[in-house]
């Protein structure tokens, strides 16, 4: 038994105006037309669902039962198509997004604000993770896109890899140290003058360590690796050492109590931006959402201290 929903709709109709006439004109169709519609409905159910003796047309009990059950169908397929519609346009659907913690805490809550409130039927998830996990989440397309470091200058992508990245931020580095080191008081620091100083390092599997390796080299007292930026912090306030961040990072310490001074000479800078891939399909919603982050650097979006939007 195969029913359209125009069959379905125009059953609908009829029995909630009780006229073939006035349902006619709710659906622009004849009388007859209209009447045509029904006949095929009955014959395909075997069973009569209006009764026409009356002087207003009645539903029969299995008229009743198919009407609940069209009614239901019927509604079902048009909020499908209002959620298609919607898709395609931009104003429905699932943005999923993976990020360094840095750039999901500082970066991504303004953006992420300002298209909710843009599109409020659009659903966003946030997934965050070290760089070779948001790599991966982009690569098995687990996420749309997502927001990552490059690594130190001289470790572009072949132009042949499956992901793009778009430069997004650049944020320089400072030095972490608790309060009452000598470098508290400091306005800037070099590079040199941290060499022989108690290091709180991250591991190999932080975007961090690729940048100070290669603007610092070998550090000579390690005394701790961590791979958390929130470990890094508190071994820092219990004065265990100091650390050398980028800027981005420096908000999720607060919580430490820490001192955060810039580093210069030379002046090292990371860049952030957005990874995906270059031969998946964008959504319209997606579409939506990367024009919000790539209009972010002339719009009014506030960065912390040492960070700038690459224009």
């Amino acid at each position: 038994m195969n029913l359209t929903v125009q069959q379905l709709r125009a059953v609908v109709v009829v029995a909630r105006e009780r006229s073939f006439s006035q349902a006619g004109r709710v659906l622009h169709l004849s009388q007859s037309a209209l009447s045509r519609t029904v006949a095929e409905v009955e014959a395909r159910v075997r069973g009569q669902l209006f009764d026409r003796s009356t002087r207003h047309v009645a539903l029969t009990p299995l008229g009743t039962e198919v009407v609940r059950i069209a009614e239901s169908l019927v509604e079902a397929y048009e909020t499908g198509m209002r959620h298609i519609e919607g898709y395609q346009s931009g104003s429905r659907g699932t943005v999923r997004i993976g990020a360094l913690p840095t750039a999901a805490a500082t970066l991504l809550p303004p953006v992420v604000a300002a298209f909710r409130q843009a599109h409020p039927d659009c659903e966003v998830t946030v997934h965050d993770g070290l760089h070779a996990q948001v790599e991966e989440m982009v690569l098995k397309g687990e996420v749309d896109l997502g927001l990552t470091a490059a690594g130190p200058e001289g470790t572009e992508r072949e132009a042949c890899h499956p992901l793009t990245f778009t430069p997004l931020v650049r944020d320089a580095f400072r030095c972490l140290c608790p309060p009452g080191h000598p470098f508290a008081d400091r306005e800037s620091l070099e590079w040199e003058e941290l060499r022989e100083e108690p290091f709180i390092r991250f591991d190999t599997s932080s975007s961090i360590r690729a940048h100070l390796d290669a603007a610092f080299g070998e550090v000579p007292h390690v005394v701790v690796d961590a791979r958390n930026v929130a470990a890094v912090g508190g071994m820092i306030a219990a004065g265990l050492g100091i650390s050398v961040v980028p800027s981005l990072v420096v908000p999720l310490v607060g919580f430490a109590g820490i001192v955060d001074v810039a580093v210069t000479s030379p002046a090292v800078k990371r860049t952030l931006g957005i990874l995906a891939h270059r031969e998946r399909p964008v959504s319209s919603a997606l579409r939506a959402f990367r024009a919000m982050l790539d209009e972010a650097p002339s719009g009014d979006l506030p960065l912390p201290q040492g960070v700038e939007w690459v224009e």
